[in-house]
């Protein structure tokens, strides 16, 4: 006899499997005004720290990706990087995409 749930489940996974479709999208969030800081965490999760979103991917690679492109050299400019929290930078290097902090 066939387990249903267990079917169900498998069919699930194969169609997230070859249709590449994630089950959560990554942000690139910014602190507070004058910090310059910037993390990338699931959509949903920043919290009130990184009230301002950057931008929105479907992957973590392409939300590292994303960081790397606003990253700046002066802490005062709005809607840029000037440096990334060490979860991000750790995280975008073993995704490949390599922030200098």
């Amino acid at each position: 006899m066939i387990n249903p749930i267990r079917s169900s489940l498998s069919a699930f996974l194969f169609v997230l499997a070859t249709t590449g479709t994630s089950l959560a999208d990554y942000s690139v969030f910014r602190g507070d005004v004058g910090t310059g800081t910037c993390l990338v965490r699931d959509a949903k999760s920043a919290g009130p720290q990184y009230p301002e979103v950057l931008t929105t991917k479907p992957t973590v690679e392409q939300a590292c990706s994303a960081a790397k492109s606003y990253k700046t050299d002066n802490a005062g400019e709005a809607k840029k990087c000037y440096t990334y929290v060490d979860d991000t930078v750790a995280t975008c290097l073993l995704k490949g995409v390599t922030l200098k902090p």
